[in-house]
């Protein structure tokens, strides 16, 4: 019976090796499987980089494009006056603008189209010239038909 149970315990101890080499083999190749993702992991980022330069340096430069348009707009909007001093080359004291009027806007009562809108008129002192003294902004009613 002690050699049966010896056998039966080397038989088992065996088994136990056997299956802790098994454990370590696969250990062993999970990591290398690891390594192997990480590494293709690292190259198509590094790809992605590549191929995304080319386009970040021309989405860049729309950017620049679109916010250098937008600042330009908001130059325009805000400071009319402004505008006229470079566009004319004279200085604000030279720029007179007269306030639009709101009369022929919806809103104003009474309430609904009022078919007639107001257009800018911009007069140069002297007229026609290259380089004016003056420059006067008004504004003209027009009727809508």
């Amino acid at each position: 019976m002690l050699t049966s149970l010896r056998r039966a315990w080397r038989g088992f101890s065996e088994g136990r090796a056997r299956a802790r080499a098994e454990l370590k083999l696969q250990v062993e190749l999970e990591k290398t499987a690891r390594k192997a993702a990480r590494k293709k992991a690292a190259e198509d980022f590094a790809a992605s980089v590549d191929a995304s330069q080319t386009s970040n340096t021309s989405s860049g430069l729309l950017t620049v494009v679109v916010l250098g348009a937008i600042c330009f707009g908001c130059w325009l909007w805000f400071w009319p006056k402004a505008w006229y001093e470079v566009k004319y080359s004279v200085s604000a004291d030279h720029v007179s603008i007269d306030p639009k009027p709101h009369d022929c806007e919806f809103m104003k009562s009474p309430i609904g189209n009022k078919y007639c809108h107001y257009e800018k008129v911009v007069t140069l002192v002297p007229e026609n010239s290259a380089n004016p003294t003056d420059v006067y902004v008004t504004w003209q009613k027009v009727e809508d038909q």
